[in-house]
């Protein structure tokens, strides 16, 4: 309880002392720090959000709290975005708490024989590197394609401070940012990428990676996590 406290008042400190980027034309503001009306949950059937993700002076928090099958599991009340999206450039900020865990799918295909979003879209993953409880591969670290591709040569953030995220997508090339570095990219189409796919684990879900156009979602794993300025302009 007073870690959660904490966390929640530090990451309302920092929200009040840095305001959000200016609006361009070109950008859709998926989350502007008021509006949820962008998103659902994952695999719902209406747009109600679950009481786990709440808005506080302009930040998104999933908290550990909630109701329905998230207080069960711990992480099946991700929120997705209505809309999909092909290529694009996405742009967020994230605080994860301390030994957190989370993400930010892209690509993801919502259908009820896909109970989960990351068993369909790419994962960048959020982690708390530093003090998480559990031994990870390199590839289970932020910033990585979860069970894929490690992260290279970044500059995280500790838990409890903001960090930056960018997604690029173009006609199959991703490439992943952090706090303005670049910090791995792919193609879809390369041998790499085909040799890596047959290695990990993603070949028992049949849906993975297999579209290039989907949703996106922001991952519910049962630990603390806060977003802000959300916004994505499409390529």
């Amino acid at each position: 309880m007073v870690k959660t406290g904490l966390f929640v008042l530090l990451l309302l400190a920092l929200n009040c002392t840095e305001q959000a980027p200016e609006k361009k034309s070109d950008w859709l503001y998926l989350f502007d720090g008021s509006s949820l009306e962008h998103w659902k949950m994952y695999g719902a059937s209406s747009d109600s959000i679950s009481p786990k993700w709440t808005i506080d002076q302009g930040v998104l928090i999933a908290s550990v709290d909630g109701d329905g099958i998230g207080e069960n599991t711990g992480f099946d009340e991700s929120i997705m975005t209505k809309k999909q999206f092909r290529n694009f450039e996405l742009e967020l900020e994230f605080m994860i708490s301390e030994g957190g865990n989370s993400g930010i799918m892209y690509h993801v295909i919502e259908d009820s024989t896909i109970p989960m979003d990351y068993y369909s879209g790419h994962e960048y993953q959020i982690l708390d590197d530093e003090s998480f409880k559990d031994k990870v591969r390199d590839f289970q670290l932020t910033g990585s394609v979860f069970g894929l591709f490690p992260a290279k040569n970044k500059t995280l953030n500790p838990s409890g401070e903001w960090n930056l995220v960018r997604i690029n997508v173009k006609n199959g090339k991703v490439e992943h940012w952090l706090n303005n570095q670049i910090i791995l990219e792919f193609d879809r189409n390369s041998d790499s990428y085909k040799n890596a796919y047959e290695n990990s684990q993603w070949t028992q879900f049949p849906d993975w990676g297999k579209t290039e156009n989907g949703h996106i979602t922001l991952q519910d794993h049962g630990d603390k996590v806060a977003f802000r300025n959300i916004r994505i302009r499409e390529l």
